[in-house]
């Protein structure tokens, strides 16, 4: 989910999930590894598929990402800002010299997926770093952009001091990482842009030769207030776009963003945390008039959204749970259903009751499909199905003697809920769950998690005196894949690659506990 949030707020609306295996072994084995652990096995993951015991709550996953992916690709996207793309630059600075041809991702320094900036690298290394670094930072800012290269500026023109794209993208500005060579077309075009009134920025340097000609080009007018230089890409360029009012989303935390599309008249914002923390009364300003609807994505609930006037255009609060998204649209036009529900923000929760056991904890290996048996690693198929067990403690499966088992389990106990007078939802909480959850109370679906919190609303369910709760918790294959094939020297290797099979901490760890808003608590 987290992945998929990154990407939904970077602009990706469709998704292609990887690893969806009819069969998991291979008919002919793979040279050095063991015949019974195919290549599916080694990938990564080895299938999400109906050998994973998750796979029965895979679609609660799927219209998540299906309600996302149809919003997000709704109308257009709308952002403000171009990044112009410096491959021209690239190209001619490139020389083929050994060193260029024997360079490895793994020899650049950082880490493979996010290598250092190279300021005093070769000349491409240095462009490298200030593409990166004025697309980082514009990311951290919150302030949404397009990459844009000169196939994209041939087609543009500029109208009001923006530069349109594609009859439909406008950009107030643009920036230009150490970009020395620019096509005649282009530099017409941003010439234009900027003596318009656009705002034309540049990192390390400005264009000094055309790509046509090889001559040199006329100087941009920096005299220009709309003109702006930099030696290295800073805060500075992101806090000017700021000023300029070249945003539509501004959070009063970090760790949260934001993306903007427009349909049918409506103004669609994606809301992301990308943090495990608990933000309470988030203030977020959203370009845009009229009402507010709340959408939560994971239930497809919504609600009516308070909204004030904010000098973007409205401001809203709203709480986010760790990793919590949410979809805000705003409508200047008609009514809103006043019969909707409003959207009142939790809070700060505080237990009330610990449910403490004892537990009676039965186990299953899962759908039992002689397909699916199967294609299960050997280690599951040979291991007979844990007994039951009464526990006082939650714990991890390993810390049961049962580390290499996957599948799930069903946890039952009963506990005495007193009478209150005390006002407000009730929230039962189970803490700590690897990895999925389905819950009952008092033989009530209350519903499924995949992930955190693992929290369901039981106001109105809860019943005086004694209450039973069932939760059914699935793990991953990740354990019975090391339990087969950990221990085998032959297991780990694949030519330059590496497999580890790594046991999992599984299960319903808890505390398990009934949480109220701390204003309506005692």
């Amino acid at each position: 989910k987290w992945m998929t949030d990154w990407q939904l707020v970077h602009g990706v609306n469709l998704f292609v999930p990887h690893a969806f295996f009819y069969a998991s072994t291979e008919d002919e084995p793979v040279p050095e590894i063991p015949d019974n652990l195919g290549f599916r096995w080694y990938d990564c993951p080895p299938s999400m598929f109906f050998q994973q015991p998750y796979w029965p709550y895979y679609a609660h996953y799927a219209d998540y990402t299906a309600r996302l992916s149809y919003l997000m690709s709704r109308g257009e996207q709308v952002c403000r800002v171009a990044v112009y793309y410096p491959i021209e630059t690239v190209q001619a600075d490139f020389r083929p010299t050994p060193e260029y041809f024997n360079l490895h991702a793994f020899e650049i320094p950082g880490s493979w997926m996010t290598a250092d900036y190279l300021w005093d690298g070769p000349a491409g290394a240095q462009t490298d770093a200030h593409f990166r670094s004025v697309c980082d930072g514009l990311r951290q800012a919150n302030i949404d952009f397009d990459v844009v290269d000169d196939d994209s500026l041939a087609t543009g023109r500029v109208d009001d001091g923006c530069l349109v794209l594609r009859d439909s993208r406008r950009y107030q500005a643009v920036v230009l990482p150490r970009t020395l060579w620019l096509d005649d077309t282009s530099y017409a075009a941003l010439s234009q842009f900027a003596t318009q009134g656009g705002t034309l920025m540049a990192t390390g340097c400005w264009p000094g030769h055309s790509v046509d000609s090889g001559k040199k080009l006329p100087p941009f007018d920096a005299s220009l207030p709309n003109v702006h230089q930099w030696e290295r890409p800073t805060e500075e360029l992101a806090d000017t776009l700021r000023k300029e009012e070249a945003h539509d989303v501004s959070f009063s935390r970090p760790e949260l963003y934001g993306a903007h599309r427009q349909a049918d008249g409506s103004e669609i914002y994606f809301l992301t945390s990308q943090t495990d923390a608990e933000l309470l009364g988030v203030g977020v300003s959203l370009r845009g008039t009229g009402w507010a609807w709340l959408l939560d994505p994971v239930t497809g609930a919504h609600w009516r959204l308070a909204v004030r006037d904010d000098p973007l255009g409205v401001k809203v609060v709203l709480d986010f749970s760790p990793y919590q998204s949410w979809v805000v649209i705003i409508n200047s036009t008609g009514d809103i259903d006043s019969s909707a529900p409003e959207y009142r923000m939790m809070g700060l929760l505080v237990p009330q009751v610990t449910v403490t056991g004892p537990w009676q904890v039965v186990f299953d290996k899962g759908d039992q499909h002689p397909n699916r048996v199967r294609d299960l690693p050997p280690a599951l198929v040979r291991m007979p199905t844990p007994g039951p067990l009464s526990v006082d403690t939650l714990a991890s499966w390993d810390d049961w003697g049962l580390a290499g088992f996957s599948g799930g389990a069903l946890y039952s106990t009963s506990w005495e809920w007193p009478v209150s007078e005390q006002e407000g939802d009730v929230w039962l909480d189970l803490g700590d769950v690897r990895m999925v959850a389905e819950v009952w109370l008092n033989g009530v679906h209350l519903g499924v998690r995949l992930w955190a919190p693992y929290r369901f609303c039981v106001t109105g369910k809860l019943e005086e005196g004694s209450n039973r709760l069932d939760v059914r918790v699935v793990n991953t294959l990740a354990n019975a894949i090391a339990a087969s094939y950990g221990d085998s020297e032959d297991a780990v290797k694949r030519g330059s690659a590496s497999f580890e099979p790594e046991t999992l901490r599984s299960g319903l760890l808890g505390p398990v506990q009934l949480l109220m808003e701390a204003a309506r608590f005692g």
